[in-house]
């Protein structure tokens, strides 16, 4: 989640109204999908709330392990190539 974090605030100070959040864990995207006035005991979450209420356009979505094995698989290919 901390890298979710982090790539949130990059996006922000680059300039992007609008971001499209995969991950592979459905607690996190349930988390992250409800509104930040429930009181959510993760300050975690809570952070994540705040730079996505600056965010224009936003879509988080469950991903299965599996389709998400073969994404990484695509991007270290993809890095191996570069180098």
């Amino acid at each position: 989640m901390w890298g979710i974090l982090d790539d949130l605030v990059l996006l922000i100070d680059r300039g992007c109204d609008g971001v499209f959040i995969q991950t592979d864990n459905l607690e996190i995207v349930k988390a992250i999908q409800e509104m930040p006035s429930n009181g959510s005991n993760s300050a975690l979450i809570r952070r994540i709330h705040q730079p996505l209420a600056r965010i224009g356009h936003k879509h988080i979505r469950h991903i299965s392990r599996e389709d998400n094995q073969d994404a990484d698989r695509l991007v270290k290919l993809a890095q191996h190539r570069t180098y």
